[in-house]
């Protein structure tokens, strides 16, 4: 019985390791998504105050 319950809890463990991993992947490909795309594209031409509206209004009318 203890052997039955010790499996579950490395199982467990391990595909909670494996979910984390892939977990802070994915926030950290957001977070660098964000960052391309806010910062780096960013024309100076347009005030980044406005830039918001700009990229968020054309889909909020297309819904």
């Amino acid at each position: 019985m203890k052997f039955w319950r010790l499996k579950i809890g490395i199982y467990a463990v391990v595909w909670s390791l494996i979910i984390g991993m892939l977990t802070a992947a994915y926030l950290n490909l957001v977070n660098w998504v964000i960052d391309l795309v806010w910062h780096q594209y960013l024309d100076p031409a347009v005030s980044s105050k406005w830039y918001p509206f700009l990229v968020c209004i054309p889909w909020w009318i297309i819904e």
